[in-house]
Order: structure tokens, then sequence, then C-alpha cells
């Protein structure tokens, strides 16, 4: 590969650095879907910095990229295996820190290599375990006299805590913490009122219904998605992904509490936790019917019946439900919860006489769409429903 290995002492064998390389041109892509912003990402750049020097971040992050590729090859025993190894070797490291720690200041490889063991629990499905490293970040991150690197070590910790937030449906500690100190932006500022009413103005949908704290949340994802279209030249590109991720963030954290509020409007609540798929199906590019996208659509499934439900007799189904239906079939495995929101798309187009394509096609991007995302899943859902 033109690379000496021995130019970097952490690395002992061949195919770690074949699995730092996946790192930097599959998962780092898959993650942070900046268009050909990926090898700018901070974390991407700091932890192959440290990867390349530090045993505990290198074991860690091998592990990670061991797992995830035995995610989506044919034979994945042997990654499997590698990835354990690795995984036990950066838990003997942490271990020796803490045992000759002295307490005065935060590591950054420590911290780093403690939120590759999260993710790895996330791509397990253990939330106890996700849960116990978070917890062990919290106390790691209160040291004094923490490096400015900590700032980017942030920002891998905020994500890998929303996302299992999303995954095994609880609410984030870790990240309202940090809104306490500040560290993520305000995320109680006041509603924008005349972005909001231009949204307003603007859709071909009827979301007068809808509140305007969650309608801000709309406006601020359509902005992050032409942040995340870009594909021209910006100058400071790591500084640029800092503050996107910083501002998804942000609106994550509101969506999350949004949905956690029992005074929120059904109808409010459903279009939250559809906005949430989105997220995580377009500014992470999670693939269609992933068990993360799934566990979010039986959710939604829920809070749309709860929203019929508790509905007046007389009301009618709201026009947004369209864009509310595609969002669950999108997150929705193929089986039956995805042809419950087949149905419930066919009746809304119905509902609200949507019988062109093109005609649902402008009522979707009117609120919230991605074309490059989104517009190949409800072209097949259009011929699924049949057409109209």
């Amino acid at each position: 590969m033109g690379v000496r290995l021995q130019t970097f002492p952490a690395i002992t064998q061949e195919y770690m650095y074949l699995l730092l390389e996946y790192t930097e041109r599959v998962i780092s892509p898959s993650l942070f879907p900046l268009k050909a912003l990926s090898r700018d990402h901070p974390v991407l750049q700091l932890t192959m910095c440290l990867a390349l020097q530090n045993p505990r971040v290198l074991h860690s992050q091998i592990a990670v990229a061991s797992i995830y590729r035995a995610r989506s090859c044919s034979n994945p025993n042997s990654y499997v295996v590698t990835g354990l190894k690795h995984k036990q070797e950066a838990i003997r490291c942490v271990k020796h820190w803490l045992a000759t720690a002295d307490g005065t200041h935060a590591d950054v490889g420590v911290a780093l290599c403690i939120t590759h063991l999260a993710s790895i629990e996330l791509m397990q499905s253990n939330a106890e375990g996700w849960r116990i490293h978070l917890d062990a970040l919290q106390t790691l991150i209160g040291f004094p006299n923490a490096h400015n690197q900590l700032d980017v070590v942030r920002l891998a910790i905020v994500e890998c805590e929303l996302v299992g937030c999303y995954l095994f449906d609880r609410q984030p500690s870790f990240v309202r913490r940090l809104d306490r100190d500040r560290t993520i932006g305000s995320l109680n500022h006041e509603p924008r009122y005349d972005e909001i009413m231009s949204l307003l103005s603007s859709s071909k949908l009827d979301i007068s219904s809808i509140d305007p704290i969650v309608l801000e949340c709309i406006v601020t994802l359509r902005e992050l998605t032409s942040i995340a279209g870009l594909e021209t030249p910006i100058p400071y590109p790591s500084l640029h992904i800092q503050k996107y991720l910083t501002a998804r963030m942000a609106v994550e954290y509101k969506l999350l509490q949004l949905v956690a509020d029992n005074h929120l409007a059904d109808i409010s609540r459903t279009v939250c936790m559809a906005a949430q798929i989105y997220v995580n199906r377009v500014l992470r590019t999670f693939e269609r019917g992933s068990i993360l996208l799934h566990k979010q659509a039986e959710r939604l499934r829920s809070s749309i019946e709860a929203t019929i439900c508790n509905a007046a007799s007389d009301s009618t189904l709201p026009s947004c439900m369209a864009w509310v239906a595609i969002m669950g079939a999108v997150g929705a495995q193929d089986g039956p919860l995805r042809l419950w929101f087949i149905s419930l798309l066919r009746a809304a187009c119905l509902h609200t006489g949507c019988t062109d394509y093109q005609v649902l096609r402008r009522q979707l991007q009117s609120l919230l769409w991605s074309h490059g995302s989104l517009d190949n899943d409800a072209i097949l859902l259009w011929r699924e429903i049949g057409g109209l």
C-alpha cells in the first residue's frame, strides 16, 4: 500500500492498517454523509491521528471496523473474532489507565476509546453496555484541565448517545448536560417566526395545526438538508462540519424532548417522530429497513394510531399524513409494518385528491424532502400503491 507499517509503533499487523483504511474509505462516508467532506470530519481526523500512535484508540477503532465489516460480508466470523479480540485489548488498556491515572486530567485517547466501545454496544444492540460506557464518559469528561481535543470527542459522544436514544427509545443524559453547559449551543431559543411563516405560506400542505416549535425543527432540518447536499468546495471544511453537526445535534435533542412532552399535540408528536426517521435516513444515511429505522417506524405507527384514535370523530386526516406515511414506509422493513404504511399513504393521497406522482412530489418537497436520498423511495412507494 506504499506505507511502511513500522512508521507507526502501535500498528503491528498489516490487517490493522487495512481496517483503518476501511474506516476512512467506507465507514466515515456512511456515518458522516456530507458530500466530499467525510475525510475532513474532525472526529475521523482525530481518530486516525491517535490510532497511529495510541494503542487504546487503535484497538478500539480496529474493533469497530471489524464488527462493522462483519455485518456486510459473506463470511463474517473472522471479522467478529478479530473485533472481539481488539475490543478486549482496548478494555484492558482502559483499565490500565484507570489504575494509574491521577484524576487530574482527561485523556483524549481514553475518552475516544470508550466512545468506540459504546458504539460497538450499539452495533450489538446492547443497551446496558451502551449506557455504562456513556456514564463513564460523563465522569471522564468532567475531569479538570481537559484538552481542547475533547471538544471533538464530545461530538462523537453525542452522536453515539443520540443514535442509542433512537435505537433503545431512551432520553439523552449526556446531551442534556452539554445543553446546560451551552456546549452545543442554545437549544431553547425563541421560535423563528419569520421562517415559520414562510414555511406555512409556501407549503402545499395544511400544516397550520402543527405546533410552532415543531415547525421550527422542520425549518432547521430543511437548512441542514441543503447544507448536506453541497458539492462545491468549502473553505475550512472541518469547521464547517463541526458547525453542521452541532446544529444537527441540537435539533435532534429538541425533537427527543418534544416526543417526550406529554403536553404536545398528537399530530405534532407524530410529525416529530417522522422527522427523526428523516434525520437518520437522510442526514445519517441509514439504509431503508435497518434495525434502527424499523424500531422508529414501529413507534411512529403507535403514535399515528393514537393521533387518529384521539381525534374528533368529524376530523379529517391531516394533509401532512402522506409525508408521515412515506417516512414510516422508508423506515420499516419489508413485511406487515411496511404494508400498513403503504395503506396509510394510499388513504392520505385519496383524501387530499393527490392522483399524480408529480403532485405528491411537490407536496413532499414543500415540507421536508431530499431528492438524492428519498426520490427513489417515493417512486417505489407510488408504484406499490398502484397509482391512483
